[in-house]
């Protein structure tokens, strides 16, 4: 119980009252004998905010409840402009922010950094899905850059990709292809500053691989430029062209990733040899398949013309230069003439399992 003659209205050194503290921890007990004891609800702290305002930062609920019931002003803004809708939407307690709206806050007005409460809730996981069911206008988060109205997000990988999910097919395209010479497009941007996430988000959402920033680079050779190893790698895994012309001059990978060896050793080498090399039979899934670095070639099967094997007491030298001596004459010799060797490459399991056909044994020679 609070004792007679205690003033509850009494602000610390930091200027905050007990009610404003109450609120804080989220004591409803507390703040309910605060207000009996006549604790004025409309109190201010150094920041201008009242303690709806604290209650609302803080999802305290049954607080915000009691208060908004002794009256509030729903325009009361605190010193940086923000009213309590504003703070609510910056938790994660959809409860209290649909308590406001209902009771007349303002979801569309701005604080001193022309942000509304609706571009808070974006960037809360459970209000976001709030604000795109409803329908809210989102309009006002966008400004107009060269003729397209391009939304201001707030930051965070989760506020894009629910953008992008809730976006017509127009917006998304319209927001991952406008650039600017200061703004670069998304797929760029997060190539250069090595977001892979970033990446999967935009691929995913329909952008294009080729899109170019004002100088002609797409998102590979920007990365080549800031020496981005592993989005190069993952971009030209994804199919991204590695040549192509700008305004009549040639661009390509290789140029762009001259002053970054290990980027261009990957480029011409590494590539092909750092993945698994494809099996000529199913993996067994109980088994623990030994892989070798692919060559990038697929396997051939060719008959031989002659016969070839080691004659009976003749050394391994000797067999080995008569090969030599047979293969200096050109392999026509060993291969029978018109032999097509892409009719006969090896087939894949994949293709094996297609045609019904069980896998074979290649024979190498």
């Amino acid at each position: 119980m609070l004792k007679r003659g205690v003033d509850t209205n009494l602000m610390s050194a930091n200027g905050t009252s007990p009610l404003h503290h109450a609120a804080q921890i989220d004591h409803y007990e507390i703040a309910l004998k605060l207000l009996e004891g006549g604790s004025a609800p409309q109190a201010m702290n150094r920041m201008q905010q009242t303690p709806l305002m604290v209650a609302a930062r803080r999802g305290a609920t049954r607080i915000v409840s009691m208060l908004m019931k002794l009256g509030c002003n729903p325009r009361i803004a605190d010193c940086h402009g923000q009213t309590a809708l504003h703070h609510a939407a910056q938790q994660p307690n959809i409860e209290v922010f649909s308590k406001l709206l209902n009771a007349g806050w303002d979801p569309y007005q701005l604080d001193n950094e022309n942000r509304s409460s609706v571009y808070y809730a974006l960037s809360q996981r459970s209000l976001d899905t709030f604000v795109y069911a409803y329908c809210f206008d989102l309009s006002h988060l966008c400004s107009v850059h060269d003729g397209f109205q391009m939304p201001a997000l707030p930051p965070g990988m989760w506020t894009l990709r629910q953008f992008l999910g809730y976006a017509s097919a127009t917006v998304r395209c319209q927001y991952m292809t406008w650039s600017s010479a200061r703004i670069l497009p998304s797929l760029i941007h997060y190539a250069t500053t090595e977001s892979q996430i970033g990446l999967d988000v935009c691929i995913k959402a329909g952008a294009d691989l080729e899109v170019k920033r004002h100088n002609g680079d797409t998102a590979v050779i920007a990365a080549c430029r800031v020496g981005s190893f592993t989005t190069v790698a993952y971009l030209v895994r994804r199919g991204v062209k590695l040549e192509y012309e700008h305004q009549g001059r040639a661009i390509n990978v290789y140029l762009a990733a001259s002053e970054r060896p290990e980027i261009l050793k990957w480029l011409l080498v590494n590539r092909w040899t750092d993945q698994p090399k494809l099996a000529s039979e199913p993996a067994n899934s109980e088994e623990h398949t030994r892989h070798r670095a692919w060559t990038g070639v697929r396997t051939v099967r060719i008959p031989l013309r002659g016969d070839y094997t080691r004659p009976k007491g003749s050394s391994l030298l000797e067999h080995a230069e008569y090969l030599h001596r047979v293969a200096r004459k050109g392999w026509r010799i060993l291969v029978p003439l018109g032999w097509d060797t892409i009719a006969h490459l090896v087939q894949l399991p994949s293709e094996l399992a297609g045609n019904g056909r069980a896998p074979q044994h290649s024979v190498f020679h």
